[in-house]
């Protein structure tokens, strides 16, 4: 009698262990998601802060100069906040940029983010960059003229593993 009892043990703790350790996967799983999409999220809006931050600066040395001092500005501001700042023109030409040189960049309009950013509202995306060769949260506004057509977006972007 004692073994039968001892039996039924084993298999209620078996059965009860494996209902236990299926659960604390589940909610580990479902809270690295959790968090991870809060992450992406406020990230994403910090940069569209940070973009509005400049977006006055930006524009103002686009329509005094083109772009002679804002390459250097996109440079220093990017190295300051660690942070990649670039300005895309309606062509989807690069005019600056903070970590490479302009002439040497792909057409960036086909981008996400910067095709939503050039129908009027900002727009981000996740992938991966192939000038870093490392996946990146892309965050972009759009730099307005008086009549209200978007000329210029400015993008800003940080590492994913930030």
């Amino acid at each position: 009698m004692f073994f039968r009892q001892r039996k039924l043990f084993w298999q209620i703790f078996t059965v009860n262990m494996l209902i236990v350790l299926g659960s604390i996967i589940a909610v580990g799983w479902y809270s690295s998601r959790s968090v991870d999409t809060f992450y992406v999220e406020e990230s994403a809006a910090d940069m569209i802060n940070r973009a509005n931050l400049i977006k006055s600066t930006v524009a103002g040395m686009l329509a005094e100069d083109g772009t002679g001092r804002l390459k250097k500005f996109t440079i220093d501001s990017g190295r300051a906040s660690g942070t990649r700042i670039t300005v895309i023109d309606q062509n989807g030409k690069v005019l600056a940029d903070s970590n490479e040189d302009p002439a040497r960049m792909d057409n960036h309009r086909a981008r996400p983010e910067i095709d939503t950013a050039f129908s009027g509202t900002p727009g981000s995306s996740i992938r991966f960059s192939n000038t870093l060769g490392e996946r990146m949260l892309y965050s972009a506004i759009p730099l307005t003229e008086q009549n209200g057509s978007v000329t210029t977006v400015l993008r800003l972007s940080v590492p994913v593993t930030r």
